[in-house]
């Protein structure tokens, strides 16, 4: 499944020519979610599959929105070979950033590493 983010602020949009990859498990023995992106290096868990999902998709529209508002979006972006379909605006403070969300669903070996 594949979403799209947009922050809700007005503003630019920034959108991203990339496409970022949460995997996630139901861990039995915790009786919990939990997800990885290894792109953004996060890790989240929740109770339920819908918490976790909005989890995911808030994380990362916080992220970015905290980068726009702190002026590290274009940095963070040149780190992570990513790039925007429009050169980015002088000031991205006020800047929505668009990107597509993947998730996969793995086994909880495939995240046993991450999260042990």
């Amino acid at each position: 499944m594949t979403e799209r983010i947009e922050h809700k602020n007005a503003g630019s949009m920034i959108r991203i020519d990339s496409e970022l990859e949460w995997k996630y498990a139901y861990f039995e023995s915790e009786k919990k979610w939990f997800a990885f992106c290894d792109s953004l290096k996060i890790a989240i868990q929740c109770s339920t599959l819908e918490d976790l999902k909005q989890d995911m998709i808030e994380c990362v529209d916080n992220l970015f929105h905290e980068l726009s508002k702190t002026g590290e979006l274009k940095g963070f972006l040149e780190n992570h070979g990513w790039v925007s379909r429009k050169p980015l605006p002088k000031n991205t403070s006020k800047s929505t950033v668009d990107m597509s969300i993947r998730f996969k669903r793995v086994e909880e070996h495939d995240l046993q590493e991450v999260f042990c």
